[in-house]
This record gives C-alpha cells, structure tokens and sequence, in this order.
C-alpha cells in the first residue's frame, strides 16, 4: 500500500511490522499517537502523494487531493492542514478523540480536548473543569456521579441528593488523586509495535524538485528533511556509475554527464552547507 492508497482509506492503520491493524481496534491513545506520527510528517508524505499521483495515468478526483500540481503548491509547505483532512486522519482523530461505555447501565461518551495545551478527558456533566489524563480516570467520576457517591449532572438525573460532606470525602478518596494526573506535559502512551521505527522515506527527488518552485516548500522540505546528505550521495552513486560508462565508452556524452553530475553534486552542498549556516 502506497502513501496515496494509505490516506485516501480509513479503515486500517500499518504497524511498523508492515501489518494492517483495524483502526476501530486501536487503542484511542494509539489512535492519537497515529494521527500525531502523520501529522509530524506531513510535509514529506504531501510530497510522497505528489509523486504518486504524477504516476498515474489520469489525475483522480477527490475532496481530499489536490486537483493539480498547482494546488499542491499552493499550500506553500503549510502541509497540516491538507494531512488533517485525509480520510485517514480523520478517523484517527475521530477515533482516538471519542470513547463510549456503558456505566452503571447508562451509556457515557467520554470527548479529549485539548486544554491549556494539554489531552484530557471529559464527559458531559463531568465537575472537573481539568478534565481526567484518561477516558478511564473521568469514567470514575461519572461512575460515583451515577451511583449516588458524588455530586454532578448525572446523579442528579439519577434522582440522587448526594449530601455536601458526602460528596467531598469520595472526591477526596477517589478523584483528587486523579485529577492531579497528566498536567506535566502531554505525554500519550502507546503501543510498543504501533509506530514506524524510521522516519517516512526521504521525498521523491521529481515531486521535491517540483515543489521546491516554491520558496515556502523549499523552506519546509529543508526543516523536515532528516537526512540532508541523502541526495548528496545518491548523485555520488549516480556519478560513479556514469564514470565507469565514461571509461569503457570513451563516448563525449558519457563524459559530459559525468561533468553535469559533478555540478549537481557541487550545488547541492553548497544548499547543505548553506542550511547549516542559517542554523
């Protein structure tokens, strides 16, 4: 499956074992974790599609690809936005943004939300304006709300009057801990086989090329790119190669190709070295 066909579906998510794993099995955190790795990448995976789509015979249409080269480069590297609507990012936000469970028979939809920066869980009539580090930890509130432990909205149309000093012991005993959880940074546990170990292979040299018409794609290729020298030795093969036509040939062409490798080789660590010095 290639990025193209990876993004346009939203039905399976790849492991790092190459193995296809039913999102609506994934964890939430795992889901979450998912949507991150893709979104972390999307300027090198924009560039995948690019070059896929330039594959094909007929440029497809969809509300999620771009309709030509051009719109692509519009984006002027600015590539989140366009990841974020993909079919499969959308599921995997939506996935791992949302759990529900039935709870003392009564079925609760728990909702992530960013705040203050932070992932945390909520559910509607939850008393923690914080919110919970997990669906798990607000499952216990909305449990003690349901049966009649603590104060809430869902006790309430349970028909329970918890008492005042009731509701402050079981917060005490049972939420307080729990509330204090997860404020150090946003930290999302995941499974171990989830994630790819390597980065996503470097751009396609035709669609980085093409996008780097752009100075803003150019300028987000060069930040999300891990592996600077890769074309550097890929021309290095390249020329080698050419060189060892050259020598058995003898031909002038074959010579001159070596010498037009040998510019290119030239121009790109000059853009290497002059990267660094930016930094």
């Amino acid at each position: 499956m290639n990025f193209l066909s990876l993004l346009g579906q939203a039905n399976v998510w790849l492991n790092r074992h190459g193995d296809a794993v039913p999102i609506d099995d994934l964890p939430t955190d795992d889901a979450w974790a998912a949507f991150g790795w893709l979104r972390d990448h999307a300027v090198s995976l924009a560039a995948h599609v690019l070059d896929e789509l330039l594959d094909l015979p007929e440029w497809p249409q969809s509300d999620w690809l771009p309709a030509s080269p051009d719109d692509m480069i519009a984006l002027g590297g600015n590539a989140q936005p366009w990841l974020k609507a993909t079919p499969l990012a959308q599921k995997l936000i939506k996935h791992g943004s949302s759990r529900t469970e039935t709870i003392d028979g009564e079925t609760v939809t728990f909702r992530a939300l960013s705040i203050g920066g932070i992932r945390r869980w909520i559910f509607t009539g939850c008393i923690t304006a914080g919110g919970y580090a997990s669906w798990q930890d607000a499952a216990v509130e909305a449990k003690l709300q349901l049966t009649g432990q603590t104060q809430g909205r869902l006790a309430a149309q349970r028909g329970h009057h918890v008492e005042r000093k009731v509701h402050r012991a079981n917060w005490t005993k049972h939420l307080t801990p729990l509330t204090e959880k997860g404020y150090s940074g946003e930290v999302v546990m995941f499974s171990y086989d989830l994630l790819a170990d390597d980065w996503p292979p470097r751009p396609p040299r035709r669609a980085a090329t093409l996008l780097a018409a752009s100075p803003d794609w150019a300028a987000a290729l060069t930040q999300s790119d891990h592996d600077p020298f890769g074309d550097i030795r890929d021309l290095l093969q390249q020329r080698a190669e050419a060189q060892q036509r050259a020598d058995r040939s003898k031909r002038k062409a074959d010579t001159a190709a070596v010498d037009r490798l040998s510019g290119e080789i030239a121009d790109a660590v000059a853009v290497v070295l002059d990267g660094f010095t930016e930094l």
